[in-house]
């Protein structure tokens, strides 16, 4: 049996799960969903696209990364309450910031912060497949704006 999660919006009424996002219905949007690659990045407690081809200049290894589908998920943390001013946003913008490659994968982006992220948090943070949605271990590639 799968455990049930929720992501808990900020005007979310207590106790009350109808104002609640359950993992169930994530799951379905991102099996529903026609895009190639999804990562879905989630800076909260517990919480364990682009619609073009890949121009021509990008390296095999990008392209390689790029060619299926891919439904991961990015969070803070695993299974622990992170704090309201969580420093992965942070993390994570400096790492799209300071990227100097064309074309990086979101696993070459978060290998990047992941050691100093953790070392400086001592959050565990997550990479990973999402289960149930037909990953099929592609990668989301990011396009530097030029």
């Amino acid at each position: 049996m799968r455990e049930e999660g929720f992501l808990i919006p900020s005007n979310a009424a207590k106790g009350d799960e109808v104002t609640f996002i359950n993992s169930y219905d994530i799951t379905s949007i991102l099996n529903r969903s026609n895009a190639k690659h999804i990562l879905f990045t989630a800076d909260a407690c517990f919480a364990g696209s682009l619609f073009r081809d890949l121009p021509a200049d990008a390296s095999l290894k990008v392209r390689e990364a790029y060619k299926n589908k891919s439904r991961r998920l990015l969070t803070s943390g695993n299974k622990q309450a992170v704090s309201d001013e969580s420093d992965f946003v942070e993390s994570f913008r400096l790492a799209l910031q300071e990227n100097t490659k064309k074309y990086v994968t979101a696993g070459e982006l978060v290998d990047g912060f992941r050691d100093q992220y953790i070392s400086k948090t001592h959050m565990q943070l997550q990479y990973n497949p999402i289960p149930n949605v037909d990953d099929q271990g592609g990668e989301f590639v990011f396009f530097k704006r030029q």
